[in-house]
């Protein structure tokens, strides 16, 4: 334990930031980074079926008065879309509206 710690120390072994894992340096050696080493090791660089998370479109309104985001808001007729900057902007859309 104390000659892992003094291998971190000594900058011999790094920890994935992917897996984990504690390894040894050479393993996250990568020529195409400018300071040649990376974040994560080489055998979590060659996972073939890895798909980076796209962030999701918005898919609320936005308000006709302001332009600005909305919000679903209900009152005694039901759910509805309404201006976020309320009461500044009193924007409503049927909670039915698309695009």
């Amino acid at each position: 334990m104390k000659d892992t710690f003094e291998k971190i120390e000594n900058k011999e072994i790094k920890r994935c930031s992917k897996c984990g894992q504690y390894k040894e340096l050479a393993q996250f050696y990568d020529s195409n980074l400018s300071s040649g080493y990376g974040r994560i090791c080489v055998s979590c660089k060659q996972i073939k079926n890895f798909k980076p998370q796209l962030k999701a479109k918005q898919t609320t309104p936005y308000c006709p008065k302001c332009n600005g985001s909305m919000l679903i808001k209900k009152s005694s007729f039901g759910k509805f879309y309404g201006c976020a900057r309320f009461p500044i902007c009193d924007g409503k859309r049927n909670i039915n509206f698309i695009s």
